[in-house]
């Protein structure tokens, strides 16, 4: 009788689980973050589409009305879901020096993290103006 043949492939049956091991942590953790990095995107998207709707609502009373404009803007800026009662909120009106017509409206609103928040990252704070 011949002694028995090892494969290879036996031997090495270690290194797949120790390659799972080590690389799955590391796979995890880009998910979260690409999770967090497409969340900043959206939140920033939104918050830049409430600031231009806002500025787009209150120049329409400018530069007769500036009374107006600003309540125009801060109520286009709450219907979208931004009013300075919320926290971290902060909603700046005013008209553009130079143009009169124009307004400008910068919203400050933060945006909690999911991923990072694990690692005490808790909050992304975007100041967009139109």
């Amino acid at each position: 009788m011949s002694a028995p043949v090892h494969c290879e492939s036996e031997r090495d049956g270690g290194y797949v689980a120790l390659l799972v091991a080590v690389a799955l942590p590391l796979f995890l953790i880009l998910a979260g973050l690409a999770l967090d990095v497409g969340n900043w995107y959206l939140q920033a998207e939104r918050v830049q589409r409430a600031a231009d709707a806002a500025a787009l609502a209150g120049a329409v009373y400018l530069p007769t009305d500036p009374t107006a404009a600003n309540a125009a803007a801060t109520n286009l800026a709450a219907r979208n879901g931004y009013t300075t009662s919320t926290p971290g909120v902060t909603i700046t009106l005013g008209q553009v020096t130079n143009h009169p017509s124009e307004m400008q409206v910068t919203i400050t609103a933060p945006t909690p993290n999911v991923f990072g928040s694990l690692f005490e990252f808790w909050v992304v704070q975007y100041r967009l103006a139109k």
